[in-house]
């Protein structure tokens, strides 16, 4: 199937006059401002193509859809959120539904709690795993207002809770010491039997007098 963008005119005449030049010339002349109408087609698809439209008109959406707290400064990927939910903001205003919409356009990944969840007063609610920053302008008064233009009246916001993860990398280190003991000096011994023989010994005395000279009577 041919696309319309690539479909010449006089290639569609019908016989009996697509010879005649003149006819061709005019053919060809329409066939260039067909295009250019073609090629403007799509801008008339507004809302199933908010994810291709330009900032300009994203502003523009935003004060037809009448959007609370819309930032003409903020990035252009928080407007598409905004612009994107704010029917249905709108249609569900008052609920927990829009409190959340609301939430995870300005601040994605962030969780709604009711009180019952955290044991808190009845009709109390609380805001958890906030991001360091809001998309709201960066702005957590404007996150805030936000929030209340799309609770209820009888409900509170307690709080608005970060969280955030610190990446610590452990090590571990193990200490292995050798020693060697050495001893200087004599073993020592135990159980040792030491066998002493017995000797006996004797004296014995020889005497022998002998006299020089004469001996008296």
């Amino acid at each position: 199937m041919s696309k319309l963008k690539d479909v010449e005119l006089k290639s569609i005449l019908p016989t009996s006059i697509s010879e005649d030049e003149n006819v061709r010339k005019t053919a060809d002349a329409v066939s260039n401002e067909l295009t250019a109408v073609t090629t403007l087609i799509p801008n008339v698809l507004v809302y199933s193509r908010i994810d291709q439209l330009p900032e300009n008109l994203l502003d523009l959406l935003a004060w037809q859809f009448h959007v609370e707290d819309y930032d003409d400064s903020a990035d252009i990927d928080i407007k598409r959120k905004q612009v994107k939910t704010a029917i249905a903001v709108h249609r569900y205003k008052g609920t927990v539904y829009a409190v959340k919409v609301v939430v995870e356009a300005l601040a994605g990944g962030a969780k709604v709690r009711e009180w019952y969840e955290y044991g808190g007063n009845p009709y109390h609610f609380r805001v958890e795993q906030m991001p360091d920053k809001v998309r709201c302008g960066g702005s957590v008064e404007a996150f805030t207002r936000a929030i209340e233009n799309a609770k209820n009246v009888r409900s509170w916001l307690d709080e608005l809770r970060w969280q955030r993860e610190l990446k610590v990398r452990k090590r571990y280190a193990i200490a292995t010491g050798v020693s060697k003991e050495i001893t200087i000096g004599l073993p020592k011994i135990n159980n040792v039997d030491v066998l002493q023989p017995n000797r006996f010994a004797t004296a014995a005395f020889l005497f022998k007098e002998i006299w020089i000279g004469g001996k008296n009577g």
